[in-house]
């Protein structure tokens, strides 16, 4: 009987050893130093090749009868209609590669020359892969960038209303904010009270968007809890993490919070617990917050009692949680989830607010943060390193939309809707592709979002099984899944980096993301542009070399890629100090 084949992986929920019998996926064990591992890599042992695996491409049956006959025909007119209300509904048939991407190919010769490149739709929002180059959008993106450009997406589904007010707030882009946040060693050591609005939801610290080496979170949570540190959770659920710190449980009625924090904020005003120098040194604005806090600006003046007809929490828990929070060294959490809703910027700016009447931000074991156990990676001890990534190349289109946007834009094109300070037109999309994620998973309204994939001449996707997505797409090209090709695991937030092995064959005939991209470029005859003539492990040895590059100037060493790949797991960017958010904007000294 053959032995059993261990090689290393990591996805977005972890890192593992995948173990391979007759060449067969039989089980993920979980990397060594990972104490929290996830069971989520589980569930892949099963549905890497079930029956819903995309296995050849297709193409829609009332689309392809259409575009057969154009290209047949190249003189007749063309109107991209194609059956479009059968998307969701219509069977698909199976062609070749070479009949599959020749339809690409003519579609997007017709959609450039007609409509220009602001009609490509690219935004293409998901985690398709932790690998460093097989990052779908990194690819989708490089390769319209070689062909001239998308209309792109901005800003995430995770927390868009956050990353959109918070800079304005706190004068730092969203992305350093989150690489600065208080580190949980820093918070063990030195805070007293953690208040959690919306909790620490552990389910989410399952994964990180780089991906995950070790999870730690939970490891952290347990440290805080035993050095006596006390937890505090404001919201309407009890979750795993407050009975693992033995937290204190206020329910509030969801949706209400920043009314719980203006009426801490008058509390700490009135009963004069402000840092006035604080407020001084470090903020603008305060006055004419306190006319809307104090009620001459409304008429209503935001007390514990005010709050407490609104939130369901009784005036008296509002009053104690406010002198608690002044009289420890407090740091207070934000859950993103807070901010998914109307009005969602007013409660992580209103933290904000918080913070500083407190006068913490700072200090060791003081401030804020946003996102403590939404991924694993926020908070975590490491020494932060910009690590190379494939170059998607400039990208000379500017139209854009926000990423929940994509039902409007395709429902309304030429419609003017407001952003971030700005008013900013739909651009009129013809065709949309997608590669690494799924609408349909992200997307508030469901049927809305059906009804909006009607409306372009073409919808085009990469993708591994038949998910929501192919089912209302046109052309459906197999993507191989992270376990079919090699690729390099380094990541934001975490110490571990891994090689990636190819740990089966693909399934079918799926490709990855690259070798379709470079099918269709060689057509499109953009294909020495987009692939620089590298083919894959060309490119995991470049894109090592530039990481070995890198680390040197940071003052670190990369083994060879030879020893790299055969060593497996291994752990650097050990974290030189502890580090508190903002230290460098408004550090004290106390």
């Amino acid at each position: 009987m053959p032995s059993k084949i261990r090689k290393p992986t990591s996805f977005h929920w972890g890192s593992y050893y995948a173990e391979i019998e007759n060449d067969k996926l039989v089980a993920m064990r979980p990397y060594e130093n990972d104490k929290d591992p996830s069971s989520i890599a589980n569930g892949i042992i099963d549905s890497i090749d079930d029956d819903l695996r995309i296995k050849v491409p297709h193409v829609r049956k009332g689309y392809l009868r259409e575009i057969r006959k154009e290209l047949a025909n190249s003189k007749m007119a063309l109107t991209g209609k194609r059956a479009r209300d059968k998307r969701g509904s219509d069977s698909f048939v199976p062609v070749s590669w070479d009949e599959a991407t020749d339809i690409v190919a003519f579609e997007l010769n017709r959609i450039k020359k007609k409509y220009k490149n602001k009609a490509f739709f690219a935004g293409s929002y998901g985690w398709g892969s932790a690998g460093r180059f097989h990052h779908a959008q990194s690819q989708l993106h490089r390769f319209f960038n070689s062909y001239g450009g998308y209309t792109r997406s901005v800003n995430t589904y995770s927390y868009a209303a956050s990353e959109t007010i918070m800079p304005h707030v706190i004068g730092l882009s969203y992305r350093k904010f989150l690489d600065t946040h208080t580190d949980w060693n820093n918070i063990k050591d030195n805070s007293q009270l953690i208040v959690m609005f919306g909790g620490l939801p552990l389910k989410n610290s399952q994964v990180t968007s780089g991906g995950v080496g070790k999870h730690t979170t939970k490891d952290y949570i347990k440290k805080c809890e035993k050095k006596g540190i006390k937890f505090i959770n404001v919201s309407p659920m009890e979750m795993e993490a407050d009975i693992i710190s033995k937290a204190e449980w206020i329910k509030i009625r969801p949706g209400t919070d920043t009314a719980l924090m203006l009426s801490l904020a008058f509390i700490l005003e009135t009963e004069s617990l402000v840092d006035r120098e604080f407020i001084s040194k470090y903020c603008v604005g305060y006055n004419k917050f306190l006319k809307y806090l104090k009620g001459v600006s409304d008429g209503k003046a935001k007390t514990p009692f005010w709050a407490s007809k609104i939130t369901g929490i009784p005036s008296n828990t509002i009053y104690n949680l406010a002198k608690k929070m002044s009289t420890n060294r407090t740091m207070i959490t934000g859950a993103w989830a807070l901010q998914r809703q109307q009005y969602g910027e007013q409660p992580h700016w209103m933290i904000t607010v918080l913070a500083c009447m407190l006068g913490q931000i700072g200090m060791p074991g003081g401030g804020f943060g946003l996102g403590y156990s939404a991924e694993n990676g926020i908070g975590n001890p490491v020494q932060y390193h910009k690590w190379p990534a494939l170059d998607q190349f400039k990208n000379t289109v500017s139209d854009f939309i926000p990423v929940a946007r994509i039902s409007d834009m395709l429902l309304e094109p030429g419609e003017i809707f407001p952003y971030n300070g700005k008013e900013i037109k739909y651009p009129d999309i013809k065709l949309v592709y997608w590669a690494g994620g799924n609408p349909f998973h992200h997307q508030m309204n469901l049927k809305k979002l059906v009804k909006a994939f009607k409306q372009p001449d073409s919808i085009i996707v990469n993708e591994i099984w038949w998910n929501s997505l192919a089912r209302h797409s046109d052309i459906v090209l197999p993507a191989t899944s992270s376990l079919e090709k090699n690729d390099i695991g380094i990541r934001h937030w975490d110490q571990t980096i891994s090689p990636m092995h190819k740990i089966i064959e693909p399934i079918g005939e799926s490709k990855s993301d690259y070798e379709i991209f470079s099918s269709i470029s060689s057509k499109l005859n953009i294909k020495d542009k987009f692939t620089e003539n590298r083919n894959e492990d060309q490119w995991l040895k470049y894109l090592w070399s530039e990481a070995k590059e890198s680390a040197k100037e940071a003052g670190f060493n990369l083994p060879e890629f030879e020893k790299f790949w055969k060593n497996g797991f291994q752990e650097v960017l050990s974290p030189k100090k502890t580090n508190y958010f903002v230290r460098r904007i408004c550090k004290r000294s106390y």
